[in-house]
């Protein structure tokens, strides 16, 4: 009685809207228009709202225009301000020394030597004997000319590296010499002049005619001046060490300066905009008016009687979702209206993952140590991977922990991975040796086994008062060892075949047992590949090299907020993607 209930309530539901009659559809007389429906052509609406938005785009620029040169002006003497500022603070810029004849050539470098030279000579007549200044003689004369006394190891001297005509020398003058003529030629250009002046005002480069003039305005540091036909701009210049150090001047002629014509720039603007405009409304609305063109069209064919024709579902959301509804109304129409619609329900199989992954959980009757920290977390695929993960209290007072994966998905990979913890639990209570336990796994899980079926794992026992961690594995990735003495971490890794791939002497042979120590602050983890298998949107692949980064650079936190943080890392780098994998870390850290 429930369900026909709820098909009644179903059925009843969509009567209580009139769309037998929808009044957006009905002609001036009340009748609804079928014969003389009219479909709206898509380009030329399309084209009418281009015009209508750039014509609007374009007014609007011109006026923005017009209105910025009311508000700021148009002033030439503004304009020529623009680019007299920037050249002059450009040509201050320039070290100072770079203005200096012959800056660069070997000449002005052997002429600084001597100068140096002679400069420290005088220091020494100044503060010794005049003999001093004669026994510095011999040795200047070696450094410049070498020695090749009779009995000596002949040595040159600096002078054979500095040619008399050196042609980067003549290179060096022949380009300042251009660059200078080329600034102003032919009293050609708004340029009248520019300087370089030191300190003592004396001018190190000069160029063209630099005048006097008056103050009219100050950009920052920058002064402006104004003078017959000519607008002056002086920049105070500094050396290396930021000390003052000068003023460079550059003089500009006023003669034919003349601002932007207002209507020109708004002209150009208002094309621009027009442009702009329409091409972007005219994109925009063509699309979508084609869709409603051709969903009109076919809910003309519908009006006409013609019930069985089908609608198409293409264009923007509103324009599908309506012909959807239009669909549906139509098939209502075709079946007579009064028939009561046919529910077909079917059972999907869900996989109870959330069961599956609680049942596969550590135990929870451990008892933790006092000098041991343990934490984990796992980050569960939502197909149902099947990592699992145990810390158990082996024999003599030992703690275990335990991480195995399986690459078989679902509810089977799920029945094996059962199967391991049951021997497993089994196993590790009655002996502290990790391969021991690891060989009694195998040899009670490989015996039924499909072939191509078996699961990596890796078993840790550590005695909580020695710090001694005895490691096995079972083709299973490394144990991270962190070192706080060395704040740095090693991977150790042991021989040993998958769990099912051998049930007999093979996998007993080539299990492997390593042992290490652990000191205060020391850490161990395992860890299941999910992490390092984890891909962004973009596809790139988390990758070992960053997972062993960020463990190494959270390893000295506590291991709560070590395992959140390495965790969060690789959910921040997929975000956005599918979850490809189980990801567990289990960790344990020696705090006594």
């Amino acid at each position: 009685m429930a369900r026909g209930t709820r098909r009644r309530g179903r059925h009843e539901e969509p009567e209580e809207v009139p769309v037998a009659e929808p009044m957006e559809e009905r002609g001036r007389g009340g009748r609804t228009p079928h014969t003389q429906t009219r479909t709206p052509s898509g380009p030329d609406f399309a084209l009418k709202a281009g015009l209508g938005a750039g014509v609007v785009a374009a007014f609007l620029a011109f006026m923005g225009v017009l209105l910025m040169n009311r508000l700021a002006g148009s002033d030439a003497a503004a304009v020529m301000d623009l680019g007299g500022v920037q050249a002059v603070r450009a040509l201050a810029a320039i070290d100072m020394d770079r203005w200096a004849p012959e800056f660069g050539t070997t000449r002005k470098i052997r002429a600084t030597i001597e100068r140096a030279i002679e400069d420290k000579l005088e220091q020494v007549r100044q503060g010794g004997d005049e003999r001093d200044v004669e026994m510095l003689q011999e040795p200047i004369r070696e450094f410049w000319q070498g020695n090749n006394a009779e009995g000596s190891d002949w040595r040159p001297g600096v002078d054979m590296f500095f040619p008399k005509r050196d042609p980067r020398d003549l290179a060096i003058d022949a380009a300042r010499t251009k660059g200078f003529k080329r600034v102003q030629s032919g009293d050609a250009g708004a340029l009248a002049g520019l300087a370089v002046l030191n300190s003592s005002e004396q001018a190190v480069m000069k160029s063209g005619e630099v005048f006097g003039g008056t103050p009219v305005g100050q950009v920052g540091d920058t002064r402006i001046s104004a003078a017959k036909g000519v607008r002056i701009y002086e920049h105070p210049t500094v050396n290396a060490l930021g000390q003052p150090a000068g003023r460079a001047i550059v003089a500009l002629r006023t003669a034919g300066a003349q601002g932007p014509d207002p209507m020109a720039t708004g002209g150009v603007a208002a094309l621009l905009a027009f442009l702009g405009a329409f091409g972007v409304a005219f994109m925009i609305c063509l699309a979508p008016v084609k869709a409603m063109q051709r969903f009109a069209g076919e809910v003309e064919t519908l009006a006409r009687g013609d019930l069985g024709g089908r609608l198409t579902l293409r264009g923007p959301d509103v324009v599908v979702a309506a012909a959807r509804s239009t669909q549906k109304l139509a098939a209502l129409a075709a079946e007579g209206g009064g028939g009561e619609p046919q529910i077909v329900e079917q059972a999907v199989a869900v996989l109870p993952t959330e069961e599956i992954h609680a049942a596969l959980g550590p135990s929870r009757s451990f008892e933790r140590p006092a000098e041991l920290e343990i934490e984990a977390t796992h980050k569960a695929c939502p197909d149902s991977g099947n990592d699992y993960h145990d810390v158990v209290n082996a024999p003599n007072g030992k703690v275990g922990l335990f991480v195995a994966d399986i690459p078989v998905r679902g509810l089977q990979g799920a029945m094996y991975m059962a199967q391991v913890r049951a021997l497993f639990r089994a196993a590790a209570a009655e002996s502290d040796s990790p391969a021991e336990v690891l060989k009694r796994v195998n040899r009670g899980f490989a015996i039924d086994l499909p072939r191509g079926v078996y699961v990596t794992a890796m078993y840790c026992v550590i005695e909580p008062e020695s710090g001694i961690c005895k490691v096995a594995s079972a083709q299973h990735l490394p144990l991270v060892f962190w070192k706080l003495s060395k704040k740095g971490s090693a991977r150790l890794q042991t021989q040993g075949i998958a769990l099912g791939h051998d049930a007999g002497p093979v996998f007993d042979k080539s299990i492997e047992e390593k042992a290490i120590k652990l000191e205060r602050g020391d850490r161990v983890m395992l860890f299941s590949d999910g992490a390092i298998t984890a891909r962004n949107a973009a596809g790139a692949s988390y990758g070992e090299e960053r997972f062993y980064y960020v463990v190494n650079r959270e390893a000295p936190k506590n291991s709560a907020a070590f395992v959140n943080f390495v965790a969060n890392d690789v959910d921040l780098f997929h975000e956005g993607s599918e979850q490809l994998d189980d990801f567990t870390i289990l960790t344990a850290r020696k705090v006594r």
